[in-house]
């Protein structure tokens, strides 16, 4: 949750909003619950704690797709994230997928890594995320 402390788009991430959202959103990813999940394609980095992380699932013949990366604030400039997601590519390609696939909002600033490794827009999406207060009857 601290990696994402400063991130613009916190908000669209409930996943990050507190421990047991997290453990949820972990529990889905390994259940299958975004695509087809193997040991490999979820990994922690450790360097004697946990600065990062990054899960994925194979979402459509020959597609690996990485659903999360995080970095701690501290750790960040440090190769972390590269490595996360080089390592999550070749997991794909040993798995026999052809194409690794993220999405990243348009304000997020990874988005230049993801540039440098070689990532392309496949088409810009304009979303809006709406909020409702309640659980009340609409309306």
């Amino acid at each position: 949750m601290a990696a994402y402390e400063d991130d613009p788009g916190r908000q669209l991430h409930l996943e990050v909003g507190s421990v047991p959202h997290a453990l949820d959103f972990f529990h889905r990813v390994a259940s299958g619950g975004f695509g087809e999940t193997r040991d490999a394609y979820s990994r922690v980095y450790m360097d004697g704690s946990c600065p990062g992380l990054i899960l994925g699932c194979k979402v459509a013949p020959e597609v690996g797709f990485v659903l999360h990366v995080a970095v701690r604030p501290a750790h960040r400039g440090k190769g972390i994230a590269t490595a996360l997601i080089r390592a999550q590519a070749a997991a794909y390609r040993k798995a026999g997928l052809r194409r690794v696939s993220l999405g990243v909002s348009v304000r997020n600033p990874a988005r230049r890594l993801y540039t440098c490794l070689g990532f392309t827009p496949l088409q810009p999406v304009d979303a809006f995320t709406w909020w409702r207060t309640g659980c009340s009857p609409l309306t």
